[in-house]
């Protein structure tokens, strides 16, 4: 595990943490004008964005605590993990331009029609739109927190120090 500590380490996480909180709020408003021009009631369309995306922070999480807690070069994979997240947001707003003719193509395939509501059509929506961004976030959090308790000087496996690390950058996130 990597665990050599500059002083800009915590300076680079609180930035990271505080622009990925930003990126995060801009996508979700984003992401809810959009659903709610397909799905005719913005609590629906409030309540999906929001299961799917608490769904895919959960899932993004469990991913990291299973696979990837222990990697080698966690700066290296924290670059990766922001790399793609950057490109699955574009691939979001592309998709989020494309919607409509989705919609179109999908709701014959689906037993309804694009004009009519249909529950499987906007949850599918969601899904395709927000769920891999959102895990992609959830892989994030943890990762700019573990490697925040590292630079701080404690060991990641203590209370107080993933919890101070986890408190101040979970302040910034959001």
């Amino acid at each position: 595990m990597q665990t050599d500590a500059r002083p800009s380490d915590r300076a680079r996480l609180a930035a990271l943490a505080a622009l990925t909180g930003f990126a995060a709020i801009a996508c979700e408003v984003l992401w809810f004008r959009v659903l709610h021009a397909f799905v005719r009631s913005s609590t629906y369309a409030f309540t999906l964005l929001l299961v799917v995306f608490l769904l895919g922070l959960v899932a993004g999480g469990a991913v990291y605590a299973r696979r990837l807690a222990d990697h080698p070069r966690p700066w290296r994979l924290l670059a990766d993990v922001q790399a793609l997240l950057a490109a699955a947001v574009t691939a979001s707003v592309a998709l989020l331009g494309r919607a409509g003719s989705l919609t179109a193509w999908l709701a014959p395939r689906l037993g309804g029609h694009a004009d009519t509501d249909n529950d499987l059509l906007h949850a599918l929506l969601g899904l395709v739109v927000v769920g891999l961004p959102a895990a992609l976030m959830g892989v994030s959090f943890p990762l700019v927190a573990a490697l925040g308790a590292r630079s701080a000087g404690a060991a990641p496996t203590t209370r107080r120090g993933v919890g101070a690390a986890v408190g101040d950058l979970s302040a910034l996130n959001t």
